[in-house]
Formats: structure tokens, sequence, C-alpha cells
């Protein structure tokens, strides 16, 4: 009995998130669109939506006979991991389907198909928090939380930029938090690695990553050991076949990424600094990254370009007063990082979470680090989504064992820094 009054309440909690999610991003979006119209802009915050997504979504709908036959062209002659992107042209089709069916917008139409799906990702993440010995109430709050003052509110309201894909990353932690082996769990990360793939192949390849650290992790917890054993065994000789099979394809988007993240000229700035440094110098990226944009209030007006400013025009449709939401984002990961900072440097935190970051946790923070350091050069947070749902959850773990004085004084001073971090980009830009 108390088990499906369980499944009843977490059913109503994640409805309540999708519900409140969908309905106050959507007021964001009707903003952003009052504003583009009051300026007489084509589009708003990002440049691919315009220039990329629209244009496309248009020639395939306006070139084909119907939406069957739309999705026909878009998947032709696809193959696992090639390097084009199918599952993105499906989702824009099918809003600009929509569009046309009810003569709405298309921008806002695209916009909104976008936070249906950017919605589910609070209810995945209430899961989560369930699976981290949370309770309802607490999953509740810091799921609303997270959902509202993150990146991932503001990359919610825009065109297909990577929340679908942080949405997928979600799914697939959440299925190496099942404690026994099944080899259902095992189909289900490889289905959802593969449809990541037809979003972005880099991103579906690491998502294979986690089918043996699952099965590594089922063995360490499985009554039946030697029958795990041998499922595990057929499984990664599975993977590597897939693997070779598609070598090329993989080539190909290991020899692209190389060449535009990691051999590519990150230039003098920060980035560029920091990249020269081995391996400390990653990790700092990584914490750079994560407190983006610095001064805070950058990206409301037109950027400067060393020292000198660029005409005050300059993209502003990217650059204005509707990127708002960005500075919470930056203080939400400032605040997050001192925790973390302050409970790997303490021995007493480190001693009162041991019995509350659980094993499944622990490998996901590892594969976070992972994933933020090969991606440490890429100045975007939308990439990283995924994997800092995963630091937000061990943050609210260490802050459920502070004490009161302790909560007291580390707030102060991850306001002062922040302030002071101000403070140092107001100085590195050249003024304000």
């Amino acid at each position: 009995m108390t088990s499906l009054v369980n499944k009843k309440e977490n059913r109503l909690f994640s409805v309540k998130i999708y519900y409140f999610l969908f309905v106050f991003a959507s007021f964001y979006i009707l903003a952003c669109k009052l504003y583009m119209d009051d300026k007489n802009y084509d589009h708003l915050l990002t440049v691919d939506s315009w220039e990329v997504f629209i244009p496309m979504t248009e020639y395939y709908l306006n070139t084909s006979k119907g939406l069957l036959d739309a999705l026909s062209y878009v998947w032709d002659d696809y193959f696992i991991f090639k390097r084009e992107m199918p599952g993105y042209y499906t989702i824009l089709i099918f809003g600009g389907w929509l569009s046309e069916i009810f003569k709405t917008d298309l921008y806002l139409t695209l916009q909104l198909s976008t936070l249906f799906l950017a919605s589910f990702i609070g209810v995945v993440l209430y899961r989560l928090f369930l699976k981290n010995g949370f309770d309802q109430k607490e999953s509740y709050k810091n799921t609303l939380i997270i959902s509202f003052l993150s990146v991932l509110f503001f990359y919610s309201t825009i065109i297909l930029r990577d929340s679908h894909i942080a949405l997928l990353y979600l799914v697939a932690i959440y299925l190496t938090f099942k404690k026994e082996f099944s080899i259902v769990t095992v189909v289900l990360l490889l289905f959802v690695s593969i449809v990541t793939g037809t979003l972005r192949s880099e991103s579906g390849l690491f998502l294979l990553m986690l089918i043996p650290l699952y099965l590594f992790m089922s063995l360490q917890v499985s009554k039946h050991k030697i029958l795990t054993f041998f499922m595990s065994f057929f499984v990664v000789i599975m993977i590597i076949y897939l693997g070779m099979s598609q070598q090329e394809e993989v080539k190909t988007v290991y020899d692209d990424n190389r060449k535009h993240y990691i051999d590519a000229d990150k230039g003098g700035g920060v980035i560029g600094s920091l990249d020269s440094i081995p391996l400390v110098g990653k990790m700092g990226a990584i914490v750079y990254n994560a407190v983006l944009p610095i001064p805070c209030w950058r990206l409301l007006k037109s950027p400067s370009r060393g020292k000198a400013v660029l005409r005050e025009d300059y993209r502003r449709e990217v650059y204005n007063i509707m990127n708002f939401p960005r500075i919470i984002t930056a203080f939400l990961n400032w605040l997050v990082l001192l925790h973390i900072c302050a409970w790997l440097l303490s021995q007493d935190l480190r001693k009162r979470t041991k019995n509350l970051v659980s094993k499944p946790l622990f490998y996901q923070l590892l594969s976070g680090l992972l994933f933020f350091y090969l991606q440490a050069t890429v100045l975007s947070h939308r990439r990283l989504m995924g994997y800092y749902c995963v630091f937000y959850i061990l943050f609210f773990i260490i802050y459920r064992v502070f004490t009161s004085e302790q909560k007291r004084v580390l707030m102060f001073w991850t306001i002062f820094s922040f302030l002071m971090l101000q403070v140092f980009g107001v100085v590195y830009e050249g003024g304000l």
C-alpha cells in the first residue's frame, strides 16, 4: 500500500514539475517574442536558429510532399554515428509541420516544441534525486531550484540548443542507478546512445561508455555474479564489434572533434592561456567555463574584443537584456563550486557524506569530470548540462550536512568572492 501511495505521489510531483517548467518557461519565451517584435529583430539570443534551423526546416517541408516524405528525405542513407544530424531535423520538421497545420509563427512554434521536450528534464532530475536518498518534497524543491536557476532554464527556451541531448544524457545516467543487472537496461542504454548519436555523433559515442560502467557497477552488487560476468562480456564484445563496423564514422567524428576542440588555436585569452598548461590548465578551464560570463552582465550588451569595444549594434540580437537568466546561472555555479571545494578540503564534511554519496553517483561524477575535461576549451554551458546536473545533486547532498553556521559563513564568502570575480572581469575587459 505504501509503495502504491509513493508511486502516485511521485507521478503527481512529476506532473507538477513538468507543468511549472513549461508554463514559466513559456512566459519567458513570450517575453522574448515581445522584445524581438519591439526591437524589430528576426531572431534572439542565438544565431543558429535563424541561420540554420529555420531555413533547413522550411527547406525540408517546402521541397517534400508531406511530413512522411520530409522525414524519409532526412533519414535517407543514414548509418549509425554518421556525421549528419537526422534526429535534429526530425524534431524541427515535426515542429514546422505543426506550425503549418495551426498557422502559427514558425519561430515561436519551434521554441515551444523544444520546451515540450526540455520540460521532461525536470521529471528525470526529480527521479534522480529520489535515487540519491532525498525524500519526495526535498526532491521536488531541489528539482525546481535547478530547473529555474541553472542554465537548463535558458536553453530550454532556445531552439534545439542541446536541451534534448541533456534530456537523453540524464535518462542514460538514471538507468545506471538500477542496482541489479538487467539486459533490458543494457538495451535501453544502447538505444539512448544511438538516438543521441542521431543528434550529435560524439555525444552518442560518449554515452556508450555508460554501458561498461553500468556492467562494472552491476558486477559489484549482483547476486548472480557469474551470469552477470558472462552477459557483461558478451555486451562488451558487441560494443567493440559495433565500433569496428562503424570504424570510418568513429574516426571521422574523432578527427573533426580533434580539429575543432583540441588542435584549434585557442587564442591569447584566458582559455588559450589555461590550455597551454598540461592537466591543471584543463581543470582551470572547467572552472572558468562553469562561472561564465565574467563579468556576469557581459552578455547584456555588445561584447568587446580585447580592450576595443565593438560597435554598439554588434550582434544586438544575441547580446541584450534578455540574457539576464545567465547571471543567475553564473552565481549558482559559483555557489556549487565553492561548496564542493569546501567538501573536498574538509575531512569532517567528507565523513558526514560518506554514506550519502552512492557508488553510481560517485562513478557518474568521475564520468562527468572526464566529460568536462574532453570539452574544457569549449566556451559553452549547453554541451555540459547533463553532467552539470550530476554535480548539482552532489551539491545538495553536501549542503544537507552543513550546520547553520557553516551555511551562513560559506554563503558570505560565496557572495564576496563572486563580487571579486566580477571586479576581475571588469579589469580584464578594460572597463564596464
